[in-house]
């Protein structure tokens, strides 16, 4: 019983996790952009 509950609860997780990737995906690279521009001087860009 247990076991399923949490089967079940895995794949509606897994589930939400797909549909925010792209979004986490997204919002990783404007992070690292950000930084990326802070560290390197800004005539390279």
């Amino acid at each position: 019983m247990v076991n399923a509950l949490s089967n079940v609860k895995l794949k509606s997780l897994l589930k939400a996790t797909e549909a925010f990737l792209p979004s986490i995906s997204l919002l990783m690279n404007v992070r690292f952009v950000t930084v990326a521009q802070k560290s390197v001087p800004s005539h390279f860009f």
